[in-house]
């Protein structure tokens, strides 16, 4: 993992990246995904930019897997309504 600068019109920021062959030989290691092969939507997804495809975003990946977590969340609320009825 590495940060980088960026500097735009109202100020410069610092993002975290990580290589996506490590992001995806982590999530092969973790038995999250079989294959350090990359996925290409979420390659795209998450990637820092169109010029750099083997940099992914942490941000990107924070945010992924919250919303993940709140969909679950979200879908369990649901399921206790109906089986409450």
């Amino acid at each position: 993992m590495q940060n980088i600068n960026t500097s735009g019109k109202k100020k410069q920021t610092t993002i975290e990246i990580m290589k996506a062959a490590d992001f995806y030989r982590i999530l092969n290691d973790c038995q999250i995904r079989i294959g350090e092969d990359p996925h290409k939507n979420l390659q795209e997804f998450l990637q820092l930019s169109v010029t750099h495809p083997d940099l992914i975003m942490l941000k990107a990946i924070r945010k992924t897997l919250e919303a993940m977590q709140e969909n679950e969340e979200f879908m369990h609320a649901i399921e206790d309504d109906l089986m409450a009825d």
